[in-house]
């Protein structure tokens, strides 16, 4: 008995292997699935700009890999309705198999039939998710793609941090909160698109918010480029002038002592009585030297080696071997070695001793000898260093020949070039030199300062303000700064007034400033300038939400769809129920729970959020509706955080995203190279699937659905998108023109009234139509038409809307300016498709600009740059 009761039988077995695969595929999907909620809310909430650049690819393939896997949950659930074929009526068994023949086999009792409709419904699944949601994109409302846009904007100024709710102080901090932040700003543009209050609330600050977006990214702008170049120029600058300072006082020295006549004769004196002085001085000096010569070599004539060397070249003189000419080379040779004795110091004794002044002969003796031609060598070295001749008195020697060469001398040491001619009476050349000696000073200065400077300012004399002034400064600032110039440029400005006259400076045509007027919805139109903007704004509003919502729709789907198969295995099955069951609430149930009583939970912060957006509008008869948008809405981020949360840095969700997010390397080089994948040729073969149905299908909604506005029957194509921009910069007006023959064929003017009722009767046909020609075509053709004399008989045949008289007002008006004309016409021809109209002054003139389209590709840059990439086109003026 024992052995029976724990032995299994073969089909329980099967039972239990069944059982425990469909709880695997179970949980290996939901794995799936939280993986792609949880890579999807790390991705949307990055900045927009890294969205649509380098995480371009990844969101493509997070988009495949969701709507893949949620058509697979989906899909399993749908197949399991359908009846087996042959349990199906005999009628519509024999029916089915006659038509199909080759499906013969899907008769048997196998799951094949089941295989083959689940994949085929799959396949299905997966492109109709996008045609759905680009059916429902597409169709949305001008409006409803403004809205959008501004809802994104209103994210990315809290992802820069720049936006705060007043009031709403745990809506703010809730924002500095790390990953929940990135949860709420990765779902808040659905928010703000879908809630009337929150959207109101933001296109009432839409002007500040543009101001905030340029202010913010100015500074950030300016800190980044233009701080490192006005700080350049500033250094460049002070050098200049430091400089120049230096050298204009010693310039205007020289040009001052050149002009004064006085302190010149004044000088020449000085001069004078200086090299008097000193040729007294000489003079005097050399009458001392000259009587203390014999004095100064007593103690060197007595010098034993000096002695030795004159008893050698007197014993050479007398030899009988040498005559005279011998004789004369040891006189010049001993001359030689008294000349070139020196001091310890390595300074010479300063004697001129001749072949003549040696002698060997006499009764006196060696020490004597020596004396004796060392003095008068002494003495004729002392009349040359002097230049006092062979005079005897001072007053001999001061009017001689000797005295005006040592003058001429002395004055060429103070500084005084003199001719060799000079005449000690000509005292008018000192004057003179002095003339010429600053002129050349004050040219030599001023010479040296022209070659260093690099900003070729010449004009000496000028004083701080007169330098910074100068239109050499103003021309090398804008050269360094650029863009940075300011129209008020003045060296020395503190960074700070720098910055605000820049930014005050700035008048720059922003994105967010334009779409701030009730008139900007029209350029959302189909075929309008901004359409494809709207609608990508659109996707990123309402993507993640519904990618979400199905992910947990397949789930909950799929959960019940298991809990009921496992019921049918009855008590086989119930051991399985009851782990499903405790998994579940331990993987699901738990966290949600935990976040849902959090003390400060999304669904409580929201709560007040929408109280403070309430006081903020003035939408009090759907403030019941808004405030349950609000509470949904914070719900639904408590149910994802609570798994969000625990979950999001599981190994599992690592090793998902390691398989469907393309991955990088660095190269030597620092770049960023992009790993090969096995997963990357399934995408490339999904992608290539999904374009293909999208190609042939993507009608389809608007073949269904005749109220169902689909973008491909409505879109029209303009030649030209012309948007006309007020004074503040924002969108007046916006008009599509068709061209033909070089020539304004149509012109489309959306309704761009904010009032609705407005906006209705701008569309309704008060206006008697005086195109009397098109009236006889149309009798004409519909002369057999009853409906066609039915409205004859209430005049809208004969009338036209306010719109439609816009219209053909404007195509007269666009023909007679023929400026404007050439423009849109030469805008063709270069590929642009926008001509940006804008009104700088009070009068009726228009400057003209050529834009380029504003797509997804320039999303980012479009709505986060302070400036849009306008062309000035010259010899263009609308007159409107």
């Amino acid at each position: 008995m024992i052995m029976e009761q724990s032995e299994i039988k073969p089909s329980s077995w099967y039972t239990h292997t069944k059982i425990i695969l469909l709880i695997s595929i179970f949980v290996i999907y939901i794995g799936l699935e939280l993986s792609l909620n949880f890579m999807l809310i790390d991705f949307y909430s990055l900045p927009v700009s890294e969205l649509f650049g380098e995480q371009a690819e990844a969101i493509k393939r997070l988009d495949i890999f969701g709507r893949l896997l949620s058509s697979f949950g989906l899909a399993l659930v749908i197949v399991s309705f359908f009846p087996k074929i042959n349990a199906l009526s005999l009628k519509l068994n024999n029916r089915f198999m006659k038509q199909f023949p080759a499906l013969a086999f899907l008769r048997q009792d196998i799951v094949w039939s089941k295989i083959i409709i689940f994949i085929l419904i799959w396949a299905m699944l997966f492109p109709i998710y996008r045609i759905a949601v680009d059916s429902y994109v597409h169709s949305r409302s001008n409006d409803d793609k403004l809205s959008a846009v501004r809802a994104i904007i209103y994210k990315e100024g809290h992802l820069a941090g720049r936006i705060k709710i007043d009031g709403a102080n745990d809506y703010n901090a809730l924002l500095e909160d790390g990953q929940r932040a990135g949860l709420i700003n990765s779902l808040i543009p659905a928010l703000a698109y879908i809630s009337t209050e929150f959207n109101q609330l933001i296109e009432r600050n839409m002007e500040q918010l543009a101001d905030t977006y340029l202010t913010g990214h100015q500074e950030e702008r300016f800190l980044k480029e233009g701080l490192p170049k006005l700080r350049r120029f500033d250094d460049f600058y002070r050098q200049e002038y430091q400089k120049y300072q230096q050298a204009n006082n010693r310039y205007m020295r020289a040009v001052e002592r050149l002009e004064d006549d006085d302190a010149i004769y004044r000088e020449q004196l000085q001069l004078i009585d200086i090299t008097n002085k000193e040729l007294q001085t000489s003079w005097d000096t050399y009458v001392y030297q000259f009587e203390s010569a014999r004095d100064n070599f007593k103690t060197l004539s007595k010098n034993p080696s000096l002695e030795d060397l004159h008893r050698q070249y007197k014993k050479q003189f007398k030899s009988s071997r040498c005559n005279d000419s011998c004789r004369q080379q040891i006189r010049a040779a001993h001359a030689n070695d008294l000349n070139n004795i020196k001091y310890e110091s390595g300074q010479y004794i300063g004697v001129n001793v001749l072949p003549e002044d040696v002698f060997f002969m006499g009764i006196i003796d060696t020490d004597d000898r020596l004396l004796a031609m060392l003095t008068t060598g002494r003495k004729r070295w002392l009349k040359a260093a002097y230049g006092v001749g062979e005079h005897e008195t001072f007053d001999t020697f001061v009017v001689s020949e000797d005295a005006r060469k040592l003058l001429i001398k002395k004055f060429n040491q103070q500084g005084i070039t003199l001719p060799d001619n000079w005449q000690v009476h000509e005292v008018s050349a000192i004057a003179e030199f002095l003339y010429k000696k600053y002129e050349t000073e004050a040219k030599n200065i001023w010479d040296e300062y022209k070659t260093t400077s690099k900003l070729s300012i010449f004009e000496s004399g000028l004083d701080r303000v007169g330098f910074a002034t100068h239109k050499n400064v103003n021309k090398e600032a804008k050269r360094v700064l650029g863009s940075y110039y300011i129209s008020e440029f003045t060296p020395g400005l503190s960074e700070s007034e720098y910055l605000k006259k820049w930014i005050a400076q700035q008048d720059n045509i922003s994105f967010i400033r334009m779409i701030s007027s009730t008139a900007a919805a029209s350029a959302f139109a189909p075929g309008g300038s901004l359409y494809q903007l709207g609608v990508d704004a659109l996707k990123l509003s309402v993507v993640l939400p519904f990618s979400v919502a199905i992910s947990f729709t397949a789930i909950f789907v799929l959960m019940l769809k298991t809990l009921i198969q496992l019921c049918r295995f009855r008590w086989h099955g119930l051991p399985y129920i009851i782990l499903l069951s405790s998994l579940v609430s331990v993987v699901f149930i738990v966290p949600v729970y935990d976040s849902l009583h959090e003390e400060n939970s999304f669904a409580q912060i929201m709560n007040s959020f929408a109280e403070n957006v309430k006081d903020e509008t003035s939408l009090a008869i759907k403030s019941d509706e808004e405030e349950l948008k609000f509470l949904v809405f914070g719900r639904g981020l408590d149910l994802e955080s609570g798994l969000y949360l625990k979950y999001r840095n599981h190994g599992f969700l690592q090793f998902v995203s390691s398989l469907v997010v393309p991955q990088f390397y660095l190269n030597n080089e620092g770049e960023k190279i992009a790993k090969i994948s096995s997963t990357d040729s399934v995408f490339k073969a999904l992608s290539s699937y999904d374009e293909i149905f999208n190609s042939v299908f993507y009608q389809v909604p608007s073949w269904m659905l005749s109220d169902f506005l689909f973008w491909v029957s409505d879109k029209k194509e303009f030649d030209a998108n012309v948007t006309i921009l007020k004074r503040d910069h924002s969108i007046g007006a916006f008009f599509g023109v068709n061209l033909t023959n070089n020539k304004v064929s149509k012109v489309t003017v959306p309704n761009f009234l904010e009032n609705r009722d407005l906006a209705l009767l701008a569309e309704q046909k008060y206006f008697y139509n005086p195109d009397i020609s098109s009236l006889a075509e149309s009798f004409v053709n519909n002369y057999g038409d009853g409906g066609y004399f039915l409205s004859m008989a209430n005049g809208s045949i004969f009338k036209e809307s306010l719109l439609n008289k816009i219209e053909k007002s404007m195509v007269t008006l666009l023909n007679d300016q023929k400026h404007l004309l050439a423009t849109i016409n030469n805008l063709k021809s270069m590929g642009y498709e926008n001509l940006v109209l804008v009104q700088t002054t009070r009068s009726d003139d228009y400057q003209c600009f050529a834009v380029p389209t504003v797509s997804t590709s320039s999303f980012a840059e479009t709505i986060t740059a302070n400036n849009l990439s306008f062309k000035q086109i010259d010899n263009c003026k609308g007159v409107l």
